[in-house]
C-alpha cells in the first residue's frame, strides 16, 4: 500500500478507533478479485473465529457505477436483500466505503477491508450464521 493510500485509509478508518498500526497491518486485497466476476469463497480469517470459508462471496465491483455518476446504494440493496444463510457480498469500491460499512453493521453484518495495491477497496460483509439449540 502506497503512503498516500495508507493515510487516506488511516484517516478514515481513525474515526473507528483503529491506529496506524492496524491499516499498516491490513492484508493487500488479492488482484484477481478485482478483476473476476464471478463469487468467491475467502480463506479462514475471521477475527471472531468463525470460518468464513463456508460463506460463498457475491462480488459486487461498485467502481463503474461511482465513475458513471450514479449512486451505487441501491445495487448494494439489492444484492444484500437477496443474501441468505451462507452467503456474503463482497464490495469493490474506488475509496473505503465508511458510510456502507457503519449501515449493515447496523443491520448485523460482520465486515472485513482490504485496501489494494492501488486507490480500490474490496470489503466482505457477512452475517454470523444462525446457531440453534436443542
Amino acid at each position: 500500500m502506497n503512503s498516500n493510500h495508507l493515510r487516506a485509509a488511516h484517516a478514515q478508518l481513525a474515526r473507528f478507533g483503529v491506529p496506524l498500526q492496524a491499516v499498516q497491518a491490513l492484508p493487500v486485497a488479492n488482484e484477481e478479485l478485482l478483476h473476476s466476476k464471478a463469487s468467491t469463497t475467502t480463506d479462514s480469517w475471521d477475527s471472531n473465529g468463525m470460518n468464513t470459508s463456508t460463506i460463498d462471496f457475491q462480488r459486487l465491483d461498485i467502481r463503474k457505477l461511482i465513475a458513471a455518476g450514479r449512486e451505487p446504494l441501491p445495487a448494494i440493496r439489492s444484492r444484500v436483500n437477496t443474501l441468505t444463510q451462507g452467503q456474503g457480498l463482497v464490495v469493490i469500491a474506488p475509496f473505503l466505503p465508511s458510510p456502507l460499512i457503519e449501515l449493515l453493521q447496523s443491520e448485523g453484518f460482520l465486515s472485513r477491508i482490504e485496501p489494494t495495491t492501488g486507490s480500490d477497496w474490496v470489503v466482505y460483509f457477512w452475517k454470523e450464521p444462525m446457531v440453534s439449540f436443542p
